[in-house]
């Protein structure tokens, strides 16, 4: 695409077209990244899932160094009070929400049973390749929660684990039902 400027602007446009060679080169190196994190494991049919998150810049960079999403969108709310980022990584779709003010459940709460709670609490994602999946988290510090199972009723292979704000995803590998 020819972008076009206007005569007196030759120092924009020499400022525009490097930063979109940069922003190029940026996203190449860092699909070779991913390339590397995910060459064990991938994930495996469509999902979205929106988390809010406490350090929007943080959880980015979480969710892209483990995950290997990338983000492919960037809005804020008007007012200020909210920034999104939409990360992607094949049929996987992670909506971050990050608050200038957010409510969280609190300390008083860490302990109690996550499914005790009024909404959602954990989300799920399926993956191929579920071991070097929860290798690839332990190696890198993540909280799991536990070991992989086997759900013989539903014919699946199952951990969960969390992010840095403590949201639970929860991943599945099976060619069984899918809950």
């Amino acid at each position: 695409m020819t972008l076009g400027f206007p005569p007196a602007a030759p120092a924009i446009a020499v400022l525009v077209r490097t930063m979109i060679v940069a922003v190029a080169v940026s996203a190449a190196l860092h699909r070779s990244a991913v390339a590397q994190i995910t060459a064990e494991w991938h994930f495996s049919g469509p999902a979205f899932v929106a988390v809010s998150v406490a350090d929007l810049d943080e959880s980015v960079e979480w969710y892209s160094d483990v995950l290997g999403l990338e983000v492919v969108r960037e809005a804020e709310a008007r007012d200020g009070s909210a920034r999104v980022r939409l990360l992607s990584g094949g049929d996987v779709t992670v909506e971050l929400i990050g608050h200038s003010d957010p409510i969280g459940i609190g300390p008083e709460h860490a302990n109690e049973r996550a499914f005790r709670f009024l909404g959602v609490f954990k989300s799920g994602l399926f993956v191929e390749g579920i071991e070097a999946f929860h290798e690839t988290l332990v190696s890198r510090e993540v909280q799991v929660d536990a070991r992989i199972v086997e759900d013989e009723v539903l014919g699946l292979r199952t951990f969960v684990f969390r992010d840095p704000d403590g949201n639970r995803l929860q991943v599945f590998e099976g060619t069984g039902r899918r809950p």
